[in-house]
């Protein structure tokens, strides 16, 4: 996460952050990449629902990162 912004420039000014969803929020699909395979989930939110109250913003020390 810490070398993104180095190769991604939009994530230069943006922070990383932490939640748990949960069913409550919506329905969430396991939908991996057919090209790459990787990891992928698409999450479909319930209609009035906060998803944004879940998640706090994290900071993670460089001497965790590999």
């Amino acid at each position: 996460m810490r070398r993104a912004p180095k190769r991604i420039p939009a994530f230069k000014n943006m922070k990383l952050a932490l939640g748990n969803l949960t069913p409550d929020l919506g329905l969430i699909q396991n939908t991996p990449s057919t090209r790459t395979g990787k990891s992928h989930h698409t999450w479909w939110l319930y209609k009035d629902t906060s998803p944004w109250a879940i998640f706090q913003i994290i900071s993670i020390p460089d001497e965790t990162l590999p």
